[in-house]
């Protein structure tokens, strides 16, 4: 079983519940890419309405920025853009909801970019 931290207070936090919580995190977040790519794939035959599905209408939106020579970042957000959609379509924040997770996905890839870059 992977340790975990035993403070209940951040005034008791040691460094080795720190590193409890790192090595927790670390091994998650390498499935990251496919939960995220789960969830683009739960888009797929949402149509709203629409004649193309929220899955088609990402993978265009990503394909358009990145014919119109965006970088990754911004092509891969476009690809993420609708991604809070499956939490929610008519909860009055979604969009709120629709930019944290795309926030955080991009802020997520940011650091793993910078991380992998300086390895």
């Amino acid at each position: 079983m992977n340790k975990q931290a035993t403070f209940t207070r951040f005034d008791e936090c040691t460094k080795e519940d720190i590193d409890a919580v790192i090595e927790s995190y670390n091994a998650f977040a390498k499935g990251l890419p496919a939960r995220v790519l789960d969830h683009l794939r739960l888009l797929d035959g949402d149509f709203g309405g629409f004649n193309v599905d929220r899955l088609q209408h990402c993978l265009q939106t990503a394909t358009r920025a990145h014919h119109d020579g965006k970088d990754e970042e911004y092509v891969v957000c476009a690809l993420l853009h609708d991604i809070g959609d499956i939490y929610g379509r008519s909860v009055k924040c979604k969009p709120s909801l629709s930019v944290a997770v795309v926030f955080c996905l991009f802020n997520f890839c940011c650091n793993l970019h910078i991380n992998n870059s300086t390895v």
